[in-house]
């Protein structure tokens, strides 16, 4: 019977035995801290109070493990099996302190079977006798321990609750205690047994005393149980051993005077010493390191004074000279003075220490680099509120991080940022992911800069919120830099919208005058439409050599050649290119110089463009029939230039704008006004090129506008040629043999013709090969090159001719459509002398062709 009935426990065991649950779990880290602290608690109840120890053990095992109930049972003699009885318990499960279950219906009993660690879920399924037991037992961690080599009792744990679950940690901890079940329940009971076996020795003398005059054999009597009660202390006196036996708890008798009188395995072990050797060799002192002899002075006049001190840490140098920590709680036994015997319980605590010390460096590896990062370091806890702040925190807030410490993280942000920033972490919490996000964070100086924040949610062992982690990085240059290129793309987009139609401005009358010439009347308007024609393609050549020379302006390319020129001679060179838009608007024009001449040392042709720019720049933004004026004054060595205008004004917000490439001022509610948005920023770059400055201000919209010059003045004014008497030459390249080669027939031949006009002696060829086999017979003193032409191209042909002696090194122009900075080093490097793009400036050309001739 009793067969059939374990076997079908055991079967039924299976149901209800998890313990391989706890590998899979997730299990907290441990808390060496908090342990440590327990196991000097209970070192110290061991000490002072013995028979408190289990209870204590109870509490801790309670607290350790988060547990709902705990609490250690120990098996008693009754009957076959024995029971168990649950001599200390702490929490929920209290009332039933002191109750007893049979050892076969009980989990202990399985456990002491096994001698391992087990956990149960719903042990009253297998064991019927705790359903009358409350509160239910959801889950039952147990670990068993032994005495006399012999496993008599278990610590366990109890959740109540279906929420709480055990794992690995609470296993480890419940083996780490359940060695102080077993020291406490040998000392307690070699102590009761000796104060028991010490009250009949008491009794039974006391009693011989009294029956001295007793009969023999009542004296034989006392005898035999005087006999018992050497049989008695010898039981004692092993039960002692035992408990010196243990080697997880190191046990040492001393006395105050620093002689050892006996250490158990446990010690031994912890100090490489024998026992023999303590005993014979070793001064309990000369186990401490000098720095600690301090506290062991302290501990032994407290033990002197008072028979016991509380539990104190200190290091101990093994034999071979290694040092190690321990847990120290002695009491005193018997005797006064130096004399006095004393026993110590000792705890082996180094891995503990080393654990601590490595966490304090760990904190310490981790604070350095987080102070020394350029990074936001940051840790906020479940409440949002700062943890810890790394010093970039201090240096860009301007505020002492200690002092943040418990504020909030969304008091840190912009208040535009708040919302999107608390949901976007919400959702990160939720689905346990990362959460990267834009921020805004206001800096020492008051302005707010943007970081990028990267941050992690983190979470316990069970699973619950624990806070924030992450870094946020400076980007404010970045978000800078993409709204400008933002901007900039945008400026782009305007621009070349722009550009589109201030070309096909222009190409709209040559279609048109193209489509008249071909008509049968068109001979009779050709005068007209090649006038119209002539000044589209010059407005066109504008455009095009505007956009050139701002690409040279602002790369620094572009060279001034100056020279003495009179302000007077400036200004009316900028009226005459301007005069047509001005007409055009039907504006009102007031010139205003001073009476006296100013002479500039500038490049003429530069400076007529800043003032043309200007004055068309007046012209576009004036309705029509307004008003525009310039006027020009001394102002010490500087001269004073300003055009002003009664346009359509500048708002506030644009004036910083307006000197930028690409930018257009703009009407309410409309678009640009015409042009590339270019006029200005060349108009600025070529002032501060010859060393002055330009201004711009407006009233606001409507109210016109007004752009300021300053100039420096010639130092010592010098005559200058103006070139107004100089005649003219009827014929100025007369005899003079140029070869034009352009593969675009229509181009060549035009050319040729302009140039057969000035007088110049022109032969041309459509090809690379006729060029060069053309210029030997034809000797020419310039070669005008196309460089795009097919088979041999312009460059081809020059270094050819230059390889020719016999030519006699023509000069050699270069005539392209091409006219970066790339191209013209390009024609340099393969010998030319001159580098033209299209359509050619004739009088340019006509000046290099004179020189040569």
């Amino acid at each position: 019977m009793a067969e059939q009935t374990a076997t079908t426990s055991v079967a039924s065991l299976e149901n209800v035995l998890i313990t391989g649950e706890l590998s899979a779990r997730p299990a907290r880290a441990p808390d060496y801290r908090a342990e440590s602290q327990a196991l000097a608690a209970l070192g110290s109840e061991m000490a002072a109070r013995p028979h408190g120890v289990l209870q204590k053990l109870a509490e801790i095992v309670l607290e350790l493990c988060h547990a709902d109930s705990a609490g250690v049972s120990i098996l008693e003699p009754d009957g076959a099996a024995g029971q168990f009885r649950w001599r200390a318990v702490a929490g929920t499960f209290s009332p039933n302190l002191g109750g007893t279950i049979p050892r076969d219906t009980s989990p202990c009993g399985a456990v002491i079977e096994r001698n391992g660690v087990m956990l149960f879920r719903d042990p009253e399924l297998v064991f019927p006798r705790l359903r009358e037991v409350q509160p239910r037992m959801h889950e039952t961690l147990l670990a068993p321990w032994a005495a006399d080599n012999q496993v008599v009792g278990t610590v366990w744990a109890i959740a109540h609750s279906p929420d709480r679950h055990f794992d690995r940690e609470d296993a480890r901890l419940l083996q780490s205690v359940a060695s102080f079940a077993s020291a406490a329940h040998q000392l307690v009971t070699a102590r009761d047994q000796a104060d028991t076996a010490r009250d009949v020795v008491q009794r039974q003398v006391a009693e011989r005393t009294r029956e001295l005059g007793r009969s023999n054999a009542l004296l034989r009597q006392q005898g035999e149980q005087i006999s018992q009660a050497g049989r008695d202390a010898r039981e004692q006196h092993a039960l002692l051993a035992a408990a010196m036996g243990i080697d997880t708890v190191g046990v040492l008798f001393f006395r105050l005077d620093g002689k050892v009188l006996a250490a158990n395995r446990g010690f031994q072990r912890m100090s490489g010493y024998s026992e023999q050797e303590l005993v014979q060799s070793v001064n309990w002192a000369t186990l401490t390191p000098a720095e600690f002899c301090a506290v062991t002075r302290a501990a032994a006049a407290e033990l002197e004074e008072t028979g016991r001190t509380a539990p104190y840490v200190k290091q101990m140098v093994r034999k071979d000279g290694t040092r190690w920590w321990g847990l120290f709680a002695p009491t005193r036994l018997s005797g006064s003075g130096k004399q006095s015997k004393c026993v110590e319980f000792i705890l082996d605590i180094t891995k503990q220490k080393d654990t601590e010390t490595a966490l304090r460096a760990s904190e310490e590896r981790f604070r350095a680099l987080a102070d020394g990062s350029p990074a936001l370091i940051y840790q906020f806890d479940a409440n949002g509120a700062a943890v810890f702040l790394n010093q970039r925190f201090a240096s860009v807030t301007g505020c002492d991080t200690e002092a943040m410490l418990g504020t909030g993280w969304q008091a840190l942000l912009h208040p535009d940022d708040v919302a999107p920033i608390t949901q976007a972490v919400g959702k990160a919490i939720r689905e346990h992911v990362q959460c990267q996000q834009r921020m805004r964070f206001r800096s020492a100086g008051g302005d707010w800069r943007w970081f990028e924040s990267h941050s992690v949610p983190w979470y316990g062992g069970s699973g619950d919120y624990r806070g924030l982690v992450g870094i946020a990085i400076d980007i404010t240059d970045a978000v800078q830099a993409e709204q400008a290129l933002r901007a900039a793309d945008r400026r782009k987009d305007e621009f070349l919208a722009t550009l589109a139609h201030e070309l096909r401005n222009p190409l709209a009358p040559i279609s048109n005058a193209v489509h008249l010439l071909g008509r049968p009347d068109g001979r009779r308007r050709a005068d007209r439409l090649i006038g119209m024609v002539e000044r589209q393609i010059k407005h066109i050549v504008r455009l095009v050599d505007d956009l050139m020379e701002v690409s040279r302006i602002t790369r620094g390319k572009l060279e001034l050649q100056l020279a003495p020129v009179t302000l007077d001679e400036v200004v009316r060179g900028a009226l005459e290119i301007s005069q047509p838009a001005i007409d055009q608007g039907r504006h009102r024009l007031a010139v205003s110089l001073p009476p006296e001449p100013v002479t500039l040392m500038a490049d003429k042709v530069r400076l007529v463009q800043v003032f043309a720019n200007l004055l068309n720049n007046a012209a576009r933004y004036t309705d029509p029939g307004g008003a525009i004026a310039l006027a020009a004054c001394r102002a010490g060595a500087e001269v004073v230039v300003a055009v002003r205008d009664t346009g359509i004004g500048i708002a506030p917000d644009q004036l910083p704008r307006v000197f930028e490439l690409f930018t257009q001022v703009q009407r309410e509610g409309s678009r640009g006004i015409g042009g590339l948005g270019i006029g200005l920023t060349m108009a600025r770059s070529l002032v501060e090129m010859h060393g002055g400055r330009v201004a711009v201000a407006s009233d606001g919209p409507g109210r016109g506008s007004e752009f300021t010059v300053r100039l420096p003045i010639a130092a010592k004014p010098e005559a200058v040629a103006t070139g107004e008497d100089a005649g003219k030459e009827h014929a100025p390249l007369a005899g003079l043999r140029v070869l034009v080669v352009d593969d675009n027939r229509d181009a060549a031949d035009s050319l040729a013709m302009l140039l057969e006009e000035e007088g110049a002696t022109v032969d041309v060829t459509y090809d690379g090969p006729a060029a060069l086999a053309r210029a030997q017979a034809f000797a020419p003193r310039a070669v005008l090159l196309d460089l795009g032409m097919p088979g041999m191209d312009g460059y081809e042909v020059a270094r050819r001719m230059q390889q020719d002696p016999a030519l006699g090194e023509p000069l050699l122009i270069a005539l392209t459509g091409w006219g970066q900075d790339a191209d013209r080093r390009a024609t340099s490097a393969s010998g030319f002398d001159h580098h033209l793009t299209k359509p050619v400036d004739l009088a340019r050309l006509t000046m290099l062709l004179r020189e040569r001739g």
